[in-house]
């Protein structure tokens, strides 16, 4: 069965450092993103339902930004013990449009698209 998702979510191929703006620590690299959330991987571990001011540096500026700021609340954690890294996924507490916006020019620049056939 097929998971249905209310927004469409992108798995990007760039490495999108994503900061904890309250610590300044790199909490991992953004793994994909819609507008409803992200979800990173990283070597910290993050707690659920815990609110976070996210900074996510683009690698190169879209529209002439560079770096996306938002407000999220962890929604849930994992820790992938072969790979040694933790797994997180974000809820986007607020958004402005331009945020929005934005998002969409990332997924259209950044999105990993696998194609798959069946036989």
């Amino acid at each position: 069965m097929r998971e249905q998702r209310k927004n469409h979510r992108a798995d990007v191929f760039e490495d999108f450092a994503v900061i904890d703006q309250a610590t300044g620590d790199t909490l991992g690299t953004l793994r994909n993103i819609s507008s409803g959330g992200m979800m990173l991987l990283g070597p910290r571990t993050v707690k659920v339902d815990q609110p976070y001011r996210l900074t996510v540096y683009l690698p190169k500026p879209i529209s002439g930004i560079s770096k996306l700021e938002l407000a999220t609340v962890c929604k849930w954690h994992t820790y992938d013990k072969e790979h040694m890294l933790h797994k997180a996924g974000f809820k986007f507490s607020t958004l402005t449009p331009r945020d929005e916006e934005l998002i969409v020019m990332l997924q259209t620049e950044y999105e990993f698209l696998a194609t798959i056939t069946e036989r």
